[in-house]
């Protein structure tokens, strides 16, 4: 039970300043080069590998949609470590596990062993180091700058995302594939480590505040002045909304479950085939690189823009967003000149950037926040899993047809079913644009 310290004995504020923004800075360090290099680095890599081993664009899409599949499952486990034995060891265990799967990935010869290295220790690696500390400790170290502090760590992954086709190409143009994993776990190692030095879970550890700002001693408590307990279950929003069994009982909990998989779904798929796709359009390796590049670039300032739904109707902002990606990708699947491969990637890249800020929007905005983690939670594991079917499904497709066409227009038509379908999701709360 928290207790509340007299105003005598209330600690006084850092004078040496508020440490939160330089938290922030690690974060985004950490997610960007943690989590983009691996994430990126498969699918662009792919035609080096096919051509060095023997893998089909199935095995491409699946040893891809397996690695996203393990580190959204390694979620819930990181979370429970966390509580267990803190943040930092955490953070460094997971980077070394990263690390030792993308060093063996640099030497795997087989497809077995690229599973186990990329897909398996690699997916545990990122999901112990990067996704649940980037949430983490936004929420830790701010209650006003919260949202800000966190699209600012989002966005890691974007700025050095956009790099990587780039950087990747160079180093096989210098070396060979093998040697990008090698810098690949090298990086992991060294961003990892760094951050498990110096990153602190939370102000009390520093003997500050949130915000930076000394609570007044009616409201300073053992865990610096915050209700921590209190609002776990909503996110930090107020107890409103039905219960979660209401809700999954509910058509509308398909329907947006179903807008938020048409806009990761295919994010994922031009991951690991993006550049495959555009070289059988006959595109070379280095302008497969720009375009690719271009598409993460504009996703980062996407998920920044994505902010206005908290001014417009944020269905709307979703759905227009899915809109984006539909016309994203038809014109991807037919681009014929670097023009129209670039216009096409930036309409993919800007519609999944805003849909993604906007994802958890709409579902507390639908559902209200009393089941918000638990549905988030629910949400994040059927990503994971049609992350890894979406990929396998259109390797397949390709072996059998020889081109990735058929299977990027019928990706955009999920996005279109995806933006009609937020039509019939009028909110379960009360709300200002019900």
């Amino acid at each position: 039970m928290k207790q509340v310290m007299p105003e005598s004995e209330a600690p006084a504020p850092a004078i040496a300043g508020f440490s939160g923004w330089w938290m922030i800075a690690l974060a985004f360090l950490l997610y960007g080069f943690g989590m983009a290099p691996a994430y990126y680095g498969w699918g662009f890599l792919a035609p080096e590998i096919m051509a060095e081993i023997d893998l089909s664009r199935e095995q491409v899409g699946n040893t891809f949609g397996l690695f996203t599949l393990t580190f959204a499952l390694t979620s819930p486990l990181a979370a429970a470590a966390i509580l267990r034995v803190g943040l930092r060891p955490v953070i460094a265990i997971g980077a070394v596990i990263a690390s030792i799967g993308f060093e063996w990935t640099a030497r795997a010869s087989t497809v077995g062993e690229f599973l186990f290295a990329y897909a398996v220790l690699g997916g545990i690696g990122i999901g112990l180091t990067t996704l649940l500390p980037a949430q983490l400790l936004p929420v830790n170290w701010f209650r006003q700058y919260r949202a800000r502090a966190t699209a600012v760590i989002l966005s890691g992954a974007a700025v050095v995302g956009a790099g990587v086709p780039t950087v990747a190409n160079w180093l096989v143009d210098a070396y060979d594939w093998r040697m990008v994993w090698h810098v690949i776990a090298a990086v992991m190692l060294l961003v990892g480590t760094t951050a498990a030095v110096f990153l602190r879970s939370h102000p009390r550890d520093l003997g500050q505040f949130r915000d930076g700002i000394l609570p007044s001693s009616e409201s300073f408590t053992d865990e610096a002045g915050d209700d921590d307990g209190r609002d776990a279950e909503s996110g930090g929003f107020e107890d409103e909304g039905p219960s979660i069994r209401k809700i999954l009982l509910d058509p509308r909990f398909l329907f947006v479950t179903l807008a938020c998989l048409s806009n990761a779904v295919p994010w994922r798929v031009v991951t690991a085939h993006g550049r495959l796709h555009l070289e059988d359009l006959g595109f070379g390796a280095a302008l497969a690189a720009g375009i690719l590049g271009v598409r993460v670039g504009v996703s980062g300032a996407g998920r920044l823009v994505g902010g206005v739904g908290d001014f417009l109707e944020p269905r709307g902002v979703l759905g227009l967003s899915l809109i984006a990606n539909a016309l994203g990708l038809m014109g991807l699947a037919f681009a014929t000149t670097s023009t129209a491969g670039y216009f096409a990637i930036a309409l993919l890249g800007a519609g999944y950037g805003v849909a993604f800020t906007n994802e958890p929007v709409v579902v507390a905005h639908v559902f209200g926040a009393r089941a918000f983690v638990s549905l988030n939670g629910i949400r994040l594991a059927l990503t994971g899993v049609f992350g890894w079917l979406g990929p396998r499904w259109t390797g397949a497709v390709a072996d059998a047809t020889g081109s990735y066409s058929t299977s990027f227009m019928a990706l955009s038509g999920l996005c279109l079913v995806g933006a009609i379908s937020l039509v019939f999701c009028r909110p379960m709360v009360e709300s200002k644009w019900a």
